[in-house]
């Protein structure tokens, strides 16, 4: 009899409990269990829960309850009493458990108790190699789930060889001891099917507006999208350029932490006079539009696991111009143009180039159209299941 999969997903519900729209780990992590239960079937593919105080300290919940939470937040379910783990069964962590209290306990109790087979993928080590944008707290916190919990994993994944490396790196300076090399698996592009919502209204005339999708925090870099538009409002104020010539920069995502001094700006600013916007946690259906109506998206990112939002452009048939740091070249490859996020001039050369050459831009759209080859969420399933057999 093949093992079942036991996907936890603590941290998927905790998230949904007080977020309305998930952010790239959630969306990952929902496309991949869709895509496992596709491949693998759904009598092998389960879903788990914490349960403090039972025995065993999980319930089971069921896929329709993931499946409509992820569309409509929602109180997360309890869950079924009494799964029924055996020797030799998978536990799969495809998420980013490492706020959740008592995880590093249940997690032992279960490997020790079942004997089961502990896979772990790792979105990236942020909290570690660059606190300034989670806090101290955060920080310790996180790295306190590495070095707890990577003993206790028996297959290690990464969603780019970026995070695995990187990872690796952090391992051999700690000392940490790990049971698998760390394998990458390849991400799928785009998104899944959707819940059926109304058609979007009120979002931006398509062709008018460059894009960013992001949660608005500083790792993001939002504020030099703001600087590179502040130079395009300044010499239209100066008539050096045409107003016309100038998109709406639209950014699409919910509202983070550490940015009330750019939010507050941009107040001040009426929006640089209107053209900055604001659209806070879109649907679905509304990114989808937005990407197919925006002249091309901007990823100023510093510091990226992936980049789910270069993939989800190109795979919508939308130019990308990001950031050269970190994964973001490796999710994008040689469709995207890259700047480095920290050089402004560089950025906003870039930028005017694209807006001021209208051609130029739709035979890069036309390229993105003809060349990409998306990847199907089923490669990622298949690669997952190959990794945590292995």
């Amino acid at each position: 009899m093949a093992p079942t999969i036991w996907i936890d997903v603590e941290d998927f519900l905790h998230y949904f409990a007080h977020n309305p729209r998930p952010s790239g780990i959630q969306r990952f992590a929902f496309e991949l269990m869709r895509a496992l239960i596709a491949v693998a079937g759904p009598e092998r593919v389960r879903f788990l829960r914490r349960a403090p105080g039972a025995e065993p300290p999980v319930r089971e919940v069921t896929w329709a309850e993931l499946d409509a939470i992820f569309h409509h937040p929602a109180e997360p379910p309890q869950g079924a009493a009494g799964p029924a783990l055996r020797p030799g069964d998978v536990y799969l962590v495809p998420g980013s458990p490492w706020a959740v209290p008592g995880f590093v306990e249940t997690l032992a109790a279960l490997k020790r108790r079942y004997r089961l087979v502990t896979g772990l993928l790792v979105h990236d080590i942020i909290p570690i190699r660059r606190p300034e944008w989670t806090g101290r707290h955060g920080s310790s916190v996180f790295a306190a789930f590495i070095e707890d919990c990577l003993p206790l994993f028996d297959r290690l994944l990464a969603n780019s060889r970026h995070t695995a490396s990187d990872l690796e790196a952090y391992a051999r300076q700690r000392g940490l001891r790990l049971a698998s090399p760390i394998r990458p698996i390849p991400v799928g592009n785009g998104f899944g099917q959707a819940a059926p919502e109304a058609a979007p209204e009120g979002l931006p005339r398509p062709g008018s507006y460059v894009l960013v999708v992001a949660t608005i925090e500083p790792r993001k870099n939002h504020e030099l999208a703001v600087r590179v538009w502040r130079r395009l409002v300044d010499e239209v104020q100066a008539g050096t350029r045409s107003a016309r010539s100038v998109p709406a920069l639209v950014f699409a995502g919910r509202v983070g932490w550490m940015v009330g001094d750019l939010l507050q700006q941009l107040e001040y600013s009426y929006w640089l006079d209107g053209r900055v916007r604001l659209i806070r946690n879109p649907s679905d259906q509304e990114l989808r539009q937005l990407y197919r109506g925006c002249l091309f998206t901007f990823v100023p990112s510093w510091f990226e696991g992936y980049g789910l939002p270069v993939t989800e452009s190109l795979s919508l048939g939308k130019p990308c111009l990001a950031s050269s740091a970190t994964a973001l070249p490796e999710a994008g490859g040689d469709l995207c143009r890259y700047i480095d996020p920290g050089d402004l001039p560089a950025a906003y050369r870039a930028v005017a180039a694209l807006i001021d050459d209208p051609a130029a831009l739709a035979a890069w759209q036309e390229q993105v159209v003809r060349e990409f080859r998306p990847v199907p969420w089923a490669e990622s399933a298949e690669a997952t299941l190959q990794h945590l057999a292995a």
